[in-house]
């Protein structure tokens, strides 16, 4: 019975409470980072992007005025 048990705990199959717990756990604890960086990564993408909208002279791609040519 012990070697059965220690298949299982080497396996990751023991279902038990405990581990059914943690395993939950873990996959919520995963998840909510996973959100919570995704998150941060679109907040700053969203305040890069609208400080470029507001201050364009600061964007990479701007021409500088020199470089305009009259219509």
């Amino acid at each position: 019975m012990s070697s059965r048990r220690e298949e299982r705990l080497a396996d990751g199959m023991l279902h038990t409470p405990a581990g059914k717990l943690r395993s939950t756990l873990a996959e919520v604890i995963i998840t909510v980072w996973v959100f919570f960086i995704l998150h941060l990564f679109l907040a700053f993408h969203f305040l890069l992007s609208s400080y470029l909208l507001t201050f364009p002279e600061v964007g990479f791609l701007h021409t500088s005025s020199a470089e305009h040519v009259p219509c």
